[in-house]
């Protein structure tokens, strides 16, 4: 049985290449590809917002949308401190949301399902490029409804600027922070969010490379069902040794979906060319 092993986007994995797995992951690959193709009619997905309704460059800091699909005005680069800005631009696949967060700034990102959703496996993907790696602490990070509030999110996984994947044990605080891997400035990632409401469950994979495998989710965070999601982008918060510096994101094709079936693997996904990322300084903004 040979034996490979290589790296994909600066995440290294081993794989074994025999007929059995071949033929596993053509099957993984064929399902996945006719979940995607079927019309929202069929109840898989259930939000979508790749910006292609928005004309380029428009500025959509602070507006509440209507994504590609979804309920209306369910979407939205919300809650701006200091000059952020979200607009769309050229990129990814045809339309991206470009968003820049000076330092001492931040931005949220939600997406309303317009109904609470339960027991069952839910699928949130996402394509993402951050231009920079730098010694700051501050991230862009995914969050879910809390356990004690529902009207309110907390976040759980993501990418911090210093170049590290990310997620959190417990409470989010430093102590509860569990390196996942790393991943490199300039590069397309198609993030695959397994949230899995029937065993309390996540799994996280990069351009089909797990990172988080079947972790509980976190006590602090609402298991019996999922109304909303969204993003947290934050560059306030100034960590002794890790102050931020700032950074900029492409962000696209940001899906809700159900997975009616049982708990299938991520197939790997071939890197999308990167981006040229605009390098134009960004405004001051007051840190916390």
């Amino acid at each position: 049985m040979a034996i490979k092993q290589f790296r994909l986007n600066s995440l290294e994995i081993t794989h074994r290449s025999t007929p059995r797995h071949r033929i596993i992951s053509l099957i993984c690959f064929l399902f996945l590809w006719l979940l995607w193709s079927l019309p929202p009619a069929r109840g898989s997905l259930i939000f979508l917002d790749d910006f292609e309704g928005d004309g380029l460059n428009t500025i959509i800091t602070g507006m509440v949308r209507t994504p590609t699909f979804g309920p209306l005005n369910s979407a939205g680069w919300v809650s701006p401190n200091g000059p952020v800005q979200a607009r769309v631009v050229a990129g990814l696949d045809g339309k991206t949301a470009f968003v820049d967060v000076p330092q001492g700034c931040s931005l949220d990102y939600f997406g309303r399902l317009g109904v609470t959703l339960g027991n069952n496996v839910f699928l949130i993907t996402w394509d993402i490029e951050v231009a920079a790696v730098n010694g700051g602490w501050r991230m862009f990070l995914i969050r879910f409804p809390r356990s004690n509030n529902p009207l309110d999110m907390q976040v759980l996984f993501g990418f911090l600027d210093d170049g590290r994947l990310i997620r959190f044990s417990g409470e989010p605080l430093a102590d509860n922070l569990v390196s996942a891997g790393n991943f490199q400035p300039g590069t397309r990632y198609t993030v695959w969010f397994m949230y899995d409401l029937v065993s309390s469950h996540y799994s996280v994979s990069l351009n089909g490379v797990r990172v988080v495998d079947r972790e509980p989710i976190p006590g602090y965070l609402a298991v019996n069902g999922i109304d909303k999601f969204g993003s947290d982008l934050n560059q306030r918060m100034n960590l002794p040794d890790h102050p931020p510096q700032g950074n900029t994101y492409y962000v696209d094709n940001i899906r809700f979906a159900t997975l009616e079936s049982v708990y299938l693997p991520i197939v790997l996904k071939e890197k999308s060319p990167a981006l040229v990322i605009d390098q134009s300084p960004s405004p001051t903004c007051h840190p916390e």
